[in-house]
């Protein structure tokens, strides 16, 4: 799968995708669920 279907498939534009891999980018928690979750990761904030 191409990083642009990967997009498509996590409903995320290719842009901010490329942004997020070339650390151009600070995503918010929401948007990096969508890109780990279809792996089966979770991403967890936790205050302390």
């Amino acid at each position: 799968m191409s990083q642009t279907q990967y997009a498509v498939f996590i409903d995320l534009s290719a842009k901010t995708l490329w942004d997020i891999e070339k650390g151009n980018t600070d995503p918010i928690l929401s948007v990096l669920s969508k890109v780990f979750r279809p792996a089966g990761m979770n991403i967890i904030a936790q205050a302390e």
